[in-house]
């Protein structure tokens, strides 16, 4: 029940469901390691699947997201503790707008989706296309990936970003939601995916702003530097061939993966308060990927299987154990 019932709710709603269902009061420290323990199972489960196959299609695509959960200062990630021990806070018992940075451990499942995508296609047959978002760390990591699987990718930026930069120049150069404003991103967006490249699209935005008919104050040029820095940065541009990949019928968009990602990740453990631990954190959004994968029943007679090997039949294998320790042979064991 804790298990099934962590993956929607609280840890204190899951101790008030259970003591509702069945009458029993469970501790809430005793309901965290009944999830830890529940998620066990959860890579060997998957590992031992017949991995989904696709003869008919000849591309195999990957998506790759990150969100951010706020976890307990021991397991944030080296450089993150370093940074956030740096900080002097304003107040003692709340954070100030802009000191909520350096609380986040990011979540992502890079390399799991490589050895997914391994699975299905272990001849490497097929074409794999992987898009990104162009966070560099993010990026770096698909590339090592794909090195280490030995198999050549086609990455491409999903345009939604480059969309999102592109209005915030926008909104720079011409004011908030203006006609002019949606025309002129309109055009930027059509340049792109006729053929024009980043560096190109990005220099236009320069252009715009030194032609500027009223001179744009210190947030303008802060927005247009980030714009223009987003889409001229050499990494990303090259990722942006978007004529090429339409001509392909290649995907150009992270759509799918912000929403699943935002389901699965940002609804659950973003929650007002919440700060977890990592292994408190990787086993609710593994029993969350279960349920919302439509596997947590046939995951949970796995682990039962596993739970009664580990528990049984491995400290049981040959001879049963005598139960008398050596010091009292004189007892009668009675059957």
């Amino acid at each position: 029940m804790a298990a099934k019932e962590i993956a929607r709710a609280s840890f204190d709603e899951v101790v008030e469901l259970i003591r509702d269902r069945s009458g029993a009061a469970v501790a809430k420290r005793q309901v965290q390691e009944l999830v830890m323990r529940a998620a066990t199972d959860f890579d060997a489960f998957y590992v031992g699947r017949e991995p989904q196959r696709d003869e008919a299609s000849t591309l195999l695509v990957l998506s790759t997201d990150g969100k951010g959960i706020v976890m307990r200062h021991e397991d944030l990630r080296s450089a993150t503790q370093r940074a956030a021990e740096q900080k002097a806070n304003k107040l003692e018992t709340r954070l100030s707008p802009g000191e909520k940075a350096d609380r986040k451990r990011m979540a992502q499942v890079i390399r799991q989706a490589f050895e997914e995508a391994k699975r299905r296609d272990p001849e490497k047959q097929r074409r794999w296309v992987v898009s990104v978002d162009g966070e560099p760390r993010q990026l770096a990591a698909v590339k090592a990936e794909a090195k280490r699987v030995g198999v050549k990718v086609t990455i491409l930026l999903d345009v939604v970003h480059v969309f999102e930069h592109l209005w915030l120049a926008a909104r720079a150069l011409f004011g908030s939601s203006t006609p002019r404003a949606e025309s002129w991103v309109g055009d930027r967006l059509l340049a792109l995916l006729s053929g024009r490249s980043g560096g190109d699209v990005a220099a236009t935005i320069r252009w715009w702003a030194k032609k500027s008919d009223a001179p744009l104050d210190a947030a303008a040029h802060k927005a247009i530097k980030k714009a223009y820095g987003y889409l001229a940065e050499r990494n990303r541009t090259r990722l942006m061939n978007y004529a090429g990949a339409l001509r392909d019928g290649l995907p150009i968009a992270t759509g799918v993966i912000e929403g699943a990602c935002r389901y699965l990740v940002k609804d659950r453990m973003d929650r007002t308060g919440a700060c977890w631990s990592l292994r408190g954190a990787e086993a609710v959004l593994r029993l969350r990927a279960l349920r919302a994968s439509g596997d947590f029943d046939e995951y949970w007679k796995y682990h039962l299987t596993a739970e009664k090997q580990r528990n049984h039949r491995a400290r049981y294998a040959g001879d049963l154990p005598e139960p008398l320790p050596a010091s009292n042979r004189h007892l009668r064991r009675v059957k």
